[in-house]
């Protein structure tokens, strides 16, 4: 079974590959209008990488709202996991 979250792994390579990325783009910059264009085309390569077009969503997951505190839920939840309300219309 697949999990909800994505990987703490991916996360963790994420950051990771942003420290080098940062060195990278002081010695770009330092190039002057040349190491610019590079690091702004590597700015734009990389962010189009990173994004992952979910916009927060988790797949394969239906969402819905508490009626009470407005948190979202899972839409088979019976109660609230934030103000433990019940999620029954009232």
């Amino acid at each position: 079974m697949a999990s909800e979250y994505p990987s703490t792994l991916v996360e963790v390579g994420k950051l990771l590959l942003a420290i080098p990325a940062l060195y990278a783009a002081f010695v770009l910059f330092g190039l002057g209008p040349v190491g610019w264009a590079v690091l702004a085309a590597a700015v734009l390569l990389g962010g189009a990488i990173w994004y992952d077009g979910s916009d927060g969503e988790r797949e394969g997951s239906e969402r819905t709202n508490c009626p009470h505190c407005g948190a979202p839920n899972d839409a088979g939840a019976a109660v609230c996991e934030y103000c433990e309300e019940s999620l029954a219309a009232e």
